[in-house]
Order: C-alpha cells, then sequence, then structure tokens
C-alpha cells in the first residue's frame, strides 16, 4: 500500500495540480479578454479631452495673432517716428542753410539772423505739411533769441497725437573764432 498509496497521492496531487493550472489558463484568457476590450474602449479621445486640448490651441493661436497685431503697430509707429524725426532735422538744417547763406554772401552788412526769420523761410517751406503712409506730418520751426548773435532754433513735427521735437542754437561762427 505504500507503494501504491503514494502513488494514488501523487496522481491525485498530479490531477489537483492540472486543474489549478486549468483555472488559471481559464482566468488568463478571461483577464486578456476582459483587457483587449477595455483597451477597445480606449482607442480615441474622450470628448473632454478633445475641448481641452482645442482650448489650449485657441489660447495659443489668440497669442501668436496677438503677438503679430501688436508687432506690426509697433513697426508702423516706429517708421513714423523715424519720419518725423528725419523732417525735424530737416528743419534745423534748412535753418543752418540760411544762416549760412547769410553769412557767406559777402556782405558784412546782411544780418542773418533777420534772414531766419523773413521771407527766406517761407520760400523754402521751412514750415510745412507733409505726407507719410497717408498721414498728415506738420512741422513747425520756432526761431527764438538766446542771447547777443545767438538765436534758438526748435523744429517740431507732429503728426495724430504724436510729435518729435528737436533743438539747437545758431550763432556768428565768424565771431567765435
Amino acid at each position: 500500500m505504500p507503494n501504491g498509496a503514494g502513488r494514488s497521492k501523487l496522481h491525485l496531487k498530479f490531477k489537483i495540480m492540472e486543474k489549478i493550472i486549468s483555472k488559471t489558463k481559464n482566468l488568463n484568457i478571461k483577464i486578456q479578454k476582459r483587457s483587449a476590450l477595455v483597451r477597445s474602449k480606449r482607442k480615441g479621445f474622450s470628448l473632454i479631452e478633445v475641448v481641452v486640448a482645442t482650448g489650449l490651441l485657441a489660447v495659443a493661436l489668440s497669442s501668436i495673432l496677438t503677438l503679430a497685431v501688436n508687432s506690426q503697430k509697433n513697426t508702423r509707429f516706429l517708421a513714423e517716428k523715424t519720419f518725423a524725426t528725419i523732417k525735424a532735422s530737416d528743419g534745423l538744417e534748412l535753418m543752418r542753410r540760411l544762416r549760412d547763406d547769410a553769412l557767406l554772401d559777402g556782405n558784412p552788412a546782411t544780418d542773418w539772423q533777420s534772414n531766419l526769420t523773413n521771407n527766406k523761410a517761407d520760400e523754402i517751406k521751412v514750415n510745412a505739411p507733409f505726407k507719410f503712409e497717408n498721414k498728415d506730418f506738420i512741422r513747425l520751426v520756432v526761431v527764438k533769441d538766446c542771447g547777443p548773435a545767438c538765436k534758438e532754433i526748435q523744429s517740431t513735427v507732429s503728426w495724430d497725437t504724436h510729435l518729435v521735437t528737436m533743438k539747437t542754437q545758431l550763432t556768428d561762427w565768424r565771431l567765435e573764432s
């Protein structure tokens, strides 16, 4: 009996092990089928994920668009300011030219200071309107006394609500040496 009983116990243990393995395989198959079902349900994105992603994309695109619009506005303003600065500087240079023309005419009786405020300034259009990119710019040059043989020149260019002002002083350079 020990031999037969041992074999039957061994056979019984073997049968129990086969049943356990069989049930485990069935359980593994069921688990695999269930995970396959879960995966097949999760192939796409949920509605919430799509809405959140669309919202983030909209915020990013609107930020980029705002940046581009502001960049274009700043570029236009800087072009206008550059034009106004050039015209204000031209106003000062025109007044220097009037002074130099008066000083270099060879006549010591020529009053260079009155040359800055008489009709010659009007002839060369010192105070004149300008157009740039369909905007009106106005230059105004003002001459003030700042001492004997000295004039302060202020050239101001305005457009929309902006303005650029430049100043200089003109003297009789013949007296300075």
